[in-house]
């Protein structure tokens, strides 16, 4: 029997390795980043960055010789990154011993959480205020001085800000498992989000049949899976010709599950209450639901054998460092959806 060599590694050179697997696991990992899918996420390295956000939308109107312009700053969402921090400190003589042969995935796990990150920061924003989501800064007139909005992202929200005659519109809804299993929220989400203004009170061109997107937490996941899998669903008929009603049902009736294929759904592990999930509509007008900002690249520390950290605890260290944040941005194209049975 050959006996197993085990050589002793240098500090240093294994702290080299952490740096290259961090490196290789940031650049490979395949994460399903939903808040980058669902909204925006931009790299920038500035601390605080502002966003304009335009109100009135594109329209063409019979030309009367004098050509008109549309601004597009009316309102705008200011955002300041806080550092987020993560990173390992051990024994130098523990990392030096024979028997310490890798560093069994932690590297990868790092990079995974800062992917991650944008996912965790917006659960928290949507469960901000009991769930109403935070205040929006797109209330908040920067020019005139009025500030404090007292709207959130899930609340009646006006078609246009300077023009509240023209309507508004509530971003919050509720269902039952019975109708998203026969398909009737689909419908009714489809509905509300087509008849969703824009600012100049035409339809703002939203639609969630074709391209909407269900966020939901982890338990919910399959209820969604197996509705927008099947080819078929069921709509329960009762005595009074109502479809999908729990009590005097009297027969089924089976329809082709439009919604197959054209609905999606996207598990939020990050989302902790297990009873709401997010309807968000597809459409090129009607903005993002939230931002993201973050630096390129966690920035990375080291403190090896050379350093004071070394000579007062016999550790060295590795950590990494990077800013992030994120703010709610326009409330048209989400919805706040609680199941209630």
């Amino acid at each position: 029997m050959n006996p197993y060599l085990q050589i002793s590694r240098d500090a240093a050179r294994a702290l080299e390795e952490f740096s290259d697997e961090f490196r290789s696991a940031l650049a490979l990992a395949d994460f399903p980043t939903w808040a980058a899918n669902l909204g925006l996420v931009r790299d920038t390295d500035a601390l605080k960055t502002t966003y304009p956000i335009p109100i009135s939308a594109a329209s063409f109107h019979e030309f009367d010789g004098d050509m008109k312009y549309r601004s597009l700053y009316h309102r705008s969402l200011s955002m300041q990154s806080k550092k987020w921090q993560d990173g390992i400190s051990e024994f130098a003589n523990v990392i030096e011993a024979p028997d310490f042969i890798d560093w069994a995935g932690e590297p990868a796990r790092i990079a995974r959480e800062w992917l991650r990150q944008p996912n965790v920061l917006v659960a928290d924003m949507l469960a901000l205020n009991a769930l109403a989501g935070p205040l929006l800064n797109f209330y908040d007139d920067v020019d005139s001085g009025t500030l404090n909005s007292t709207l959130n992202l899930f609340d009646t929200h006006p078609y246009n800000i300077f023009k509240t005659g023209l309507g508004d519109f509530t971003n919050i809804l509720t269902t039952t498992e019975a109708e998203i299993e026969s398909g009737a929220f689909f419908d009714a989400a489809n509905d509300y989000f087509s008849a969703i203004l824009g600012p100049n009170g035409r339809p703002l061109g939203l639609s969630f049949s074709s391209g909407g997107t269900c966020l939901v937490p982890s338990t919910r996941e399959t209820l969604f899976k197996n509705t927008l899998q099947f080819d078929t669903i069921v709509n329960a008929i009762n005595a009074a010709g109502v479809k999908n009603q729990t009590s005097g049902n009297v027969a089924a009736v089976t329809r082709n599950n439009i919604y197959k294929g054209t609905v999606s759904y996207q598990r939020a592990d990050e989302l902790d209450n297990q009873d709401y999930f997010y309807a968000i509509a597809s459409g090129s007008a009607g903005g993002v639901p939230w931002i993201v900002q973050r630096s390129s690249s966690p920035e990375e520390f080291v403190l090896d054998k050379s350093s004071e950290e070394y000579m007062k605890t016999l550790k060295v260290s590795i950590s990494y460092v990077g800013q992030m944040a994120a703010a709610a941005c326009l409330p048209h194209r989400i919805a706040r959806v609680q199941i209630t049975g």
